[in-house]
């Protein structure tokens, strides 16, 4: 409706002052005609015609300048609706700096230009560029609908921006929807919930839930309805009490959201997640939280990321979204959706303390392979768990078909197969298929023994037992036994995968082997990372003095022992099934957290701390105390300082069948 509106009113400017004539398919058609044509055209649906129109139009002698513009503004629509954002955007603004904006008769192009330009700036997250262009628009709107729309947008990226203006904005709509009879409950509920959170971020979360629960009641109360606005409204009235410290009310607005209570919820631990790092430089701290919505396509990627609420909303809200936006998902685990859950999740998120992964054994074989490609000018990309990338590479594939792929760039198909094989949008099983096809596609190449051994490594499995016994076979392979860091690497990866106990004497058999080797430099970085981890396995056994020995061998300090170790393996868990809130078990509410926290060299978790929760507050608490319940194996540090620096884990709550 609004945009059939929008394009009549276009056409009766345009028709006051057009009478040019072109020549078409041998018929004469008039400016007018034309752009009746591609404003048809444009309401069709039908971008590609209605650019060409406007493309047409655009090249005629037109003096009027506001026509000029109006051509412009439907061109630059048109370019926006096929995805060619930069063009449409110069058009749009080159638009409305010559438009007169005091003729009533281009109101409606002014107000597409406006609208257009604030989501082009919210997409790319310019918010304070968005939430003007909005504004703009709602001053050009034909009616108290369309002006509580754009004003909406405002608010919205306003709200983290500045929250004062935001409210104030807030409070506008509301009133104009509360005293408007034309406007319809949804709307009406939408500007309490965008007041709502407006004083959500303004920390006052009392006067937000009043307002999360005015939007409840517009929409039918706690029903079984399930649309987009009510899961918004029951999640927003959730948090509030979650803020408020009202547990009951949040979990009982929770269950009505859907949240954790869907077949296959799994999927959200993402497969490619990087939080902002904690920075005092930008104001981000670790108790900083921030809530984030996002949708996620059946592809992988997030087709959008938008800030709910944050503790610092002008400071770092649109940080953490940003990241989120650039997430993706095991297409497999995503699959089995529901897409109308899909289309809405959120996340309790806050900023990451890890530290760059540090080496492993494995890692001394990196530079081999992207030595090997770069002789045939093939440069591997950096990040191979984008789910776009994903997509990119299968296409290639694809376009082979019944062609050997790759058959005249065989290294080239080394390096696509073993890129798939560590993109996690695939399962476990289809990864491993891909690297099987890499390592066959490395031998006919016959590619040089460093980078077979670096694709052997890693082989994915999803049972550690398995994995253990493919480095087990390899370990035996001739032509990577002859081959002295290659069977270091070997021997210290299977120390770092191997269970302890009965197993003591072989992994010690496997360090030692690593030290005593004469082929190895003495101070070779896998002889110390060897006698590290032999100190803490003697420390582990009760052997103090052993461990002081094969540590003071290796000539580091302390936090440097620590940089070059293996992780502590857990040992414990306590009892955990009485830790699941009784409500959310009630409830059969599902979730999942991401914690982080430190181990001390005696095994103990200390600063612990959950940088991602869902649902939002949740599982927090619990997790929480769950993780601080673990115990680790011990490592031997001379000043009794930390085993571990934030190590990570993912607890899922599940319910029963």
């Amino acid at each position: 409706m609004l945009s059939i509106r929008l394009f009549k009113s276009s056409i009766l400017a345009f028709s006051l002052a057009m009478s040019v004539q072109v020549q078409a398919q041998g018929q004469t058609k008039t400016a007018q005609q034309i752009f009746d044509e591609g404003s048809t055209a444009l309401a069709e649906q039908r971008f590609d015609d209605a650019l060409k129109s406007f493309e047409n139009l655009d090249k005629m002698s037109i003096k009027d300048i506001n026509v000029q513009s109006s051509i412009r503004i439907r061109k630059g629509e048109a370019l926006a609706r096929l995805g060619r954002n930069l063009e449409a955007q110069n058009n749009f603004i080159t638009a409305l700096e010559q438009i007169d904006q005091t003729l009533p008769n281009f109101a409606a192009d002014i107000f597409l230009a406006n609208k257009y330009l604030g989501e082009m700036a919210y997409n790319r997250y310019d918010y304070p560029a968005a939430g003007e262009y909005y504004l703009k628009a709602a001053d050009f709107a034909d009616r108290p609908a369309v002006k509580l729309n754009v004003m909406a947008g405002a608010i919205a990226v306003l709200m983290f921006v500045d929250t004062n203006r935001a409210l104030e904005i807030a409070k506008q709509a509301d009133e104009i929807s509360q005293s408007d009879k034309s406007i319809d409950k949804d709307i009406r509920a939408q500007t309490s919930m965008l007041l709502g959170r407006a004083y959500l971020n303004m920390q006052e979360f009392a006067q937000a839930r009043r307002h999360f629960g005015k939007a409840v009641s517009l929409l039918g109360g706690l029903t079984q309805s399930s649309y987009i606005n009510d899961i918004q409204a029951r999640s927003d009235y959730a948090t509030a009490s979650a803020l408020l410290d009202d547990p009951e009310k949040m979990r009982q607005y929770l269950s009505f959201t859907g949240a954790g209570r869907f077949e296959g919820s799994a999927f959200l631990k993402a497969s490619d997640v990087s939080l902002p790092a904690c920075d005092p430089a930008k104001d981000i701290f670790p108790d900083d939280v921030v809530i984030v919505e996002l949708g996620i396509s059946s592809n992988g990627t997030v087709t959008y990321s938008r800030p709910i609420y944050s503790n610092k909303p002008q400071k770092i809200a649109v940080i953490f979204a940003q990241a989120v936006k650039n997430w993706s998902w095991t297409v497999d685990e995503v699959a089995t959706i529901d897409p109308f859950y899909r289309a809405l999740t959120r996340l309790e998120l806050r900023c990451t303390q890890e530290t760059p992964p540090q080496p492993t054994p494995r890692s001394f074989l990196a530079d081999n392979l992207v030595k090997w490609l770069g002789k045939e000018n093939i440069e591997p990309q950096n990040d191979l768990s984008d789910a776009a990338f994903a997509l990119k590479l299968t296409k290639e594939l694809a376009s082979f078909g019944e062609q050997k792929p790759y058959a005249k760039q065989p290294k080239k198909g080394v390096f696509t197969w073993y890129a798939l094989s560590k993109n996690a949008a695939f399962a476990y099983n289809k990864q491993a298929e891909f690297l099987d096809l890499a390592i066959e596609r490395a031998r006919e190449v016959s590619a040089p023994v460093e980078v077979l051994a670096f694709l052997q490594l890693h082989k994915p499995f999803d049972d550690r037992d398995s994995g253990l016994e493919h480095l087990k076979r390899l370990r035996v392979q001739p032509e990577f036994e002859e081959d002295a860091i290659i069977r270091a690497i070997l021997n210290l990866t299977i120390n770092d995968s191997e269970k302890r106990g009965k197993n003591s004497e072989y992994v010690i058999g496997l360090l030692q082997e690593v030290i005593d080797d004469t082929r190895l430099q003495e101070r070779h970085p896998l002889k110390i990372g060897a006698q590290v981890r032999l100190a803490s396995l003697y420390q582990q056994l009760g052997a103090e003095d052993y461990a002081r020995t094969a540590f003071q061998a290796t000539g580091l300090s302390a936090g440097q022992c620590a940089a070059v170790d293996s992780r502590p393996k857990l040992q414990s868990t306590g009892s955990l099934s009485s830790l699941y809130p009784n409500d959310m078990l009630r409830m059969s509410i599902t979730g999942f957290t991401k914690a982080e926290y430190d181990i001390t060299a005696d095994g103990k978790v200390v600063n612990e701390r959950i940088v991602m929760a869902y649902p939002p507050f949740g599982f927090t608490k619990a997790s929480e105390k769950i993780i601080a319940k673990g115990t680790y194996e011990k490592s031997y540090r001379p000043d009794g300082g930390l085993g571990c620096s934030t190590a990570t884990n993912v607890i899922r709550f599940k319910t029963p069948r």
